[in-house]
């Protein structure tokens, strides 16, 4: 697999403003940014070196397209409590990314983002891994994109399973 490297690491947590003092006296004022609202959650951006961790807190929503990360990270929280979601892996070509971890019968789950997709929890120990383009531009889905061509849309959905999969893992 042809990765650029780490983009991004995210930790979810209950209380975005809470979780953002802690990282201050770690990290200090200059590395820690101002708590935002971005789609269905709260996120702090934390600028360690060349990377960034993003402290995220779900919030509730109705909007089934904006609901996607809220809804993952809120499962992560009753299940695990805070701490790590996710890290996303820059790559080249997601296309390509896709199609390789598919010829290897890696299941993986559509993003919510264009140029993007995740692997499924169960394929790295119950690590959620997202592939994102190294262009680092997360972008709307475009028009008929598909992580895994040739497979129809309805078989990568957030909860849905690619083909090939077996049941028992």
């Amino acid at each position: 697999m042809d990765t650029r490297g780490i983009d991004h690491v995210v930790v979810v947590v209950r209380d975005a403003e809470t979780a953002r003092l802690g990282y201050l006296r770690v990290f200090g004022e200059a590395a820690v940014g101002p708590v935002e609202e971005a789609e269905s959650y709260r996120r702090c951006i934390v600028d360690v070196g060349s990377h960034r961790l993003e402290i995220c807190q779900p919030l509730p929503t109705d909007n089934p397209a904006e609901s996607q990360a809220s809804r993952a990270f809120t499962r992560t929280l009753e299940t695990r409590g805070e701490g790590l979601h996710s890290i996303a892996v820059q790559v080249p070509d997601v296309v390509a990314a896709a199609a390789e971890l598919g010829e290897a019968e890696v299941p993986i789950l559509e993003s919510a983002l264009s140029r993007s997709f995740f692997v499924h929890p169960r394929a790295l120990g119950g690590l959620i891994v997202q592939f994102l383009e190294a262009d680092g531009a997360a972008r709307l889905p475009e028009e008929g994109f598909s992580p895994r061509p040739g497979v129809p849309p309805a078989l990568l959905t957030p909860r849905g399973e690619p083909e090939k999969i077996n049941p028992e893992s």
